[in-house]
């Protein structure tokens, strides 16, 4: 990325610059990063970036120009993205060896004010037994695409096929959706007794881990696993041919058929979304429903909150304790009369 002639990166809050500008230390401290976490970690600097070349060229880095930041992205509505600029900024001045602008008191308070001042964020609506049974009774009623053309048979089949596994996988397994989007067959294990197993690439400082699948998710993964493979050999008597073209951006997720979803983290969520909507479900769906699903599926059925975090790899019981409060309050059902 070209430097702006009027701002030493090394001045000021700016924090990324030109590849050969880094020094060993920076380019070992990204390469040791996750590749989710150095993407989200890049793009939040890249906005710390372009705001500060618009409304600071030259200023010297500091806690005030820190805090002015803050103050414009709360005003425009996105105090909840603003913990991650500051992890990004401060992860980058430690590996440049750089004063570390965001440990500052002052901008610790002003992250609190308006953190509190702003509007509590809407949870995502929950992908619960009854939303799935309604994502399964609507899945194959054909859709429009973009052109206005009605889907065909065939496409109607391997859509709705998705949309039931990924629903029902990101329910089971409390998926984020940069994990659904990683999934690959040789992380999902068949067993004896019908449910599943299913490894949990590294992510978000956790190691690898495994978590159980339903029967139904594992006998939907095995009919999507047959309809994929019909595709990729364009067997005529599923009538699922492979597209002519074999280049271009929209082929390229099918390009790695180890994948289970063969869509990026952004199709995941839209998917979910759009089959929430084809299901007459009201209500903020998105990406992150499966997780508040699972957890309060587990909940209703009596499990105790480790059990929870531990399928949905939280590092803390507060985030599922949360999504499950209103959960924990019905227990009270049992000794009020």
């Amino acid at each position: 990325m070209a430097e702006n002639p009027l701002i030493d990166a090394r001045r000021t809050i700016l924090a990324l610059m030109q590849t050969s500008d880094q020094s060993r230390r920076e380019r070992e401290a990204w390469a040791a990063l996750a590749p989710s976490s150095r993407r989200r970690y890049q793009s939040a600097l890249r906005k710390l970036r372009r705001w500060t070349e618009r409304h600071a060229a030259g200023a010297a880095s500091g806690p005030d120009l820190l805090c002015d930041f803050l103050e414009a992205e709360a005003a425009a509505g996105r105090v909840n993205g603003l913990p991650i600029v500051l992890s990004a900024l401060t992860f980058w001045q430690r590996a440049a060896g750089q004063p570390l602008t965001a440990r500052d008191p002052m901008v610790g308070h002003c992250l609190s004010r308006l953190r509190r001042n702003a509007p509590s964020p809407r949870q995502a609506a929950a992908l619960g037994a009854h939303e799935l049974a309604r994502i399964r009774a609507t899945a194959l009623q054909p859709r429009r695409g973009r052109l206005g053309r009605w889907e065909e048979r065939l496409e109607v089949q391997l859509r709705a096929q998705v949309d039931v596994t990924l629903c029902h996988l990101a329910s089971d397994a409390g998926l984020r959706r940069s994990e659904a989007a990683r999934l690959e067959w040789s992380d999902f294990t068949e067993w004896d007794d019908g449910s599943g197993r299913l490894r949990i690439a590294p992510s978000k400082g956790h190691d690898e881990q495994v978590v159980y699948i339903t029967p139904y998710a594992v006998a939907s993964l095995r009919d999507l696993r047959m309809m994929q493979a019909a595709l990729d050999r364009g067997t005529p008597e599923f009538g699922l041919m492979r597209p002519a073209r074999t280049t271009g951006p929209d082929i390229k997720p099918f390009e790695n058929r180890a994948l289970i979803f063969r869509l990026s983290a952004a199709q995941i969520a839209k998917r979910i979304q759009q089959a929430c909507n084809q299901a007459g479900l009201v209500g903020p769906y998105s990406g992150h429903s499966g997780r508040v699903g699972m957890a309060q599926r587990m909940v209703r059925a009596g499990a105790p909150l480790p059990a929870v975090q531990r399928q949905g790899r939280w590092k803390s019981p507060a985030m599922p304790a949360r999504y499950t409060r209103n959960e924990d309050a019905g227990q009270a059902a049992r000794w009020l009369a």
